[in-house]
């Protein structure tokens, strides 16, 4: 699980936007609440994002944190 978080967390650091969402969406999709203060900073990063692809991405995988 921590290689794949680590992996996934690399590819939010992208500058494909493209990983970028999918990289969110996944991790949103897998991680627990010790992993949420690591990805917070990175979400927070997406929600401002000029690309309307990441931002949407962010804003639906924190939707999902919450449920």
């Amino acid at each position: 699980v921590i290689i794949v978080t680590s992996s996934l967390m690399k590819d939010m650091n992208s500058k494909t936007d493209m990983y970028r969402a999918n990289a969110i969406r996944v991790l949103c999709r897998i991680t627990d609440g010790t992993l949420l203060g690591q990805i917070e900073r990175y979400l927070k990063q997406a929600i401002v994002d000029k690309n309307p692809v990441v931002a949407s991405a962010a804003l639906v995988s924190g939707v999902h944190l919450l449920q």
